[in-house]
């Protein structure tokens, strides 16, 4: 009776270390594997320098692609301010020459809200609804008076400095500015434009003078002063140097004939006396 309980007792011991072994054998491979899962710290550093630059990398190309987009965006936004200024002036240009509009709000005033009425429906393929009326009265004035008592934005006045201010998916509004052209000063052009039927049209226009904002003229604006809106041919410009007069700062280029043109940046106006002056002591 004892060898038969001693012989139970030894076979259930016999079992233990079986199972103690194939535990402890598990817990190695355990072990080795854990090892494997576990970098070299250098190898770690190194992955990890990897996956960051990886990961700059097309952070940089998504935003170098962004910009570039952007960039192309607003290309076709400052085509069609440009373009847009250009029907506009074109179709009022033949209008006025096969149409009698001499003096015609003055001496006429009657024919001069018929023929309101008349031009404002193909404005409207460039001009929006809300600003029709006005934009499309103050042409007529424009074209009719042959006088310098209106102005009217031209397209002289989309081609420097073109920046979009604000856009969303129906509305931009954008500024350009125009340096003096007789007037005794240059100003800032602010647009706005609105989406109609798909399609891009003037819904404001506005200018404001240098007195409430400067125009910080740089060398980069004037490189867009001399290409023209109409032939769209351009000028390469050399730019020289800023130089200060009287406390305001000044820009020199020189054109492709050689002369040389002095800008105040404020103003956008040329200062033709330190153009001789600088020309005579070159």
């Amino acid at each position: 009776m004892f060898k038969s309980y001693r012989t139970i007792f030894l076979f259930i011991v016999l079992i233990g270390l079986v199972g103690c072994s194939h535990l402890s054998q598990s817990s190695e491979k355990d072990k080795e594997v854990n090892a494997d899962d576990e970098q070299d710290p250098d190898v770690a550093e190194v992955l990890n320098k990897d996956k960051k630059k990886s990961d700059s990398t097309a952070a940089s190309g998504n935003s170098g692609a962004n910009a570039e987009s952007e960039g192309s965006d607003n290309e076709k936004l400052k085509h069609k301010l440009n373009s847009t200024v250009k029907q506009i002036h074109t179709f009022m240009s033949e209008e006025q020459d096969t149409h009698d509009w001499f003096m015609l709000e003055e001496e006429h005033p009657n024919k001069f809200k018929k023929e309101l009425n008349r031009i404002k429906q193909p404005l409207s393929a460039f001009i929006a609804d809300s600003a029709l009326k006005e934009q499309a009265q103050t042409l007529l004035k424009v074209y009719s008076c042959y006088c310098d008592n209106y102005f009217i934005y031209e397209p002289k006045d989309t081609k420097i400095s073109f920046e979009v201010t604000e856009k969303t998916d129906d509305m931009f509004k954008a500024e350009t500015i125009t340096l003096d052209d007789g007037y005794g000063t240059g100003w800032t052009n602010k647009w706005a434009f609105k989406k109609e039927n798909d399609e891009w049209k003037l819904s404001n226009y506005d200018y404001v003078l240098p007195d409430e904002e400067p125009l910080q003229l740089t060398y980069e604006d004037l490189e867009d002063a001399y290409d023209d809106p109409e032939t769209e041919e351009s000028e390469a410009i050399k730019f020289l140097e800023y130089i200060d007069i009287e406390d305001i700062r000044h820009l020199v280029i020189q054109r492709e004939n050689k002369d040389i043109e002095i800008y105040n940046t404020n103003t956008g106006v040329m200062n033709y006396t330190a153009m001789e002056e600088y020309a005579h002591n070159d």
